[in-house]
């Protein structure tokens, strides 16, 4: 049985980082992958399942894209198909890849839990968008044991002032927002760089 339409990595070297884009639309797919190639990754993209072709990782079967990728750009419906959900499906595959989801705002609030943890961007992407958190996404699988140097990634990093304590490594860390569409807090971490979300609590300022 055939799986998703796929059209896979263009770079023989593996020397650029590999960004995965999971889109139905096969023109916004190809959009995107343009975009993205500009700006120095390897794209490869995926339209999801059908009827006809089932996704392999919702399966529990290998994916050659999901299983190479570096990020990975979901922009497939968060409703589960009859086999199960495939963002789900990937989180449990792939929990040391960063993914950027494109959901609108109902989404966002329907299926928080499930969303926890990934960088989000409003429906429909942007060229903006998409560049800027997948730039975000790329820093944090680059930075899988230390912590992102802040210079590295340019003046769209603002500090926020805010502290926060981290359930991974039991410490503080300071808040950072990186400003794109909509702006994302982000904390570096000694294990990586992470959305602050609902396990991360808030240190009221020391007076």
């Amino acid at each position: 049985m055939q799986g998703p339409e796929r059209y896979g990595w263009s770079d023989p070297t593996h020397e650029r980082p590999k960004v995965l884009i999971e889109h139905p639309d096969h023109g916004v797919g190809a959009i995107a992958q343009r975009v993205l190639t500009r700006e120095g990754f390897d794209v490869a993209t995926c339209e999801g399942p059908s009827r006809r072709r089932p996704c392999p990782v919702v399966q529990g079967r290998p994916c050659s894209l999901a299983d190479q990728a570096d990020v990975i750009v979901h922009g497939l419906s968060l409703e589960p198909t009859r086999q199960g959900s495939v963002l789900a499906a990937l989180r449990e595959r792939r929990p040391d890849v960063p993914i950027v989801v494109e959901a609108t705002r109902p989404e966002l609030e329907e299926h928080a839990a499930l969303l926890l943890g990934c960088l989000t961007i409003p429906f429909p992407m942007t060229r903006a968008a998409l560049v800027d958190a997948v730039r975000t996404a790329a820093a944090q699988a680059s930075s899988s044991n230390d912590p992102v140097d802040v210079d590295r990634r340019g003046s769209w990093l603002v500090h926020d002032g805010e502290v926060v304590d981290c359930p991974r490594c039991d410490g503080e860390h300071v808040v950072f927002t990186h400003h794109g569409e909509p702006p994302v807090q982000l904390v570096d971490c000694p294990t990586g760089t992470y959305p602050v979300g609902i396990e991360n609590r808030r240190i009221p300022p020391r007076t």
